[in-house]
């Protein structure tokens, strides 16, 4: 009698684990249709833009790196600059921007932006009268 009591109980937990294996299978398999999800891959190519403004002081000049090749930005006046929407390939790896100005005292700010599809990602900033603001990004 203590025989078949045992083998009832290791049926019953056999079927148990069976059933439940087959329930999470079968909801495994309608979660997506039969359509395999992929995560969101990184885009080719992404649009960057420089800017820099400068409170109580004016934009002097700026180097632009986009990976290793870098453009210069030479005889800048007034207070604000942008550059053009630049399409750069993500396989570049990084952008920065390196900018100067003078400040016409203690307090003058100069800030380098870099914007990344269109969104701020990174920016540095400088004080005083000789600025030098510089900001880094790296795709990766």
């Amino acid at each position: 009698m203590k025989k078949i009591s045992s083998i009832k109980k290791i049926w019953t937990l056999a079927l148990t684990v069976l059933f439940s294996l087959s329930i999470f299978g079968m909801l495994q398999s309608c979660g997506t249709d039969g359509v395999e999800v992929l995560p969101n891959p990184t885009p080719a190519e992404h649009t960057v833009q420089f800017k820099l403004t400068a409170t109580n002081a004016t934009v002097g000049n700026a180097v632009a790196m986009i990976g290793s090749a870098t453009t210069e930005y030479a005889s800048l006046s007034g207070n604000t600059w942008e550059s053009p929407e630049l399409k750069v390939a993500h396989s570049e790896g990084s952008v920065a921007i390196s900018a100067y100005g003078n400040g016409f005292g203690p307090t003058s700010v100069l800030k380098a932006e870099i914007f990344v599809d269109g969104k701020l990602v990174k920016y540095g900033t400088a004080s005083g009268q000789d600025l030098n603001a510089i900001a880094f990004y790296s795709f990766k």
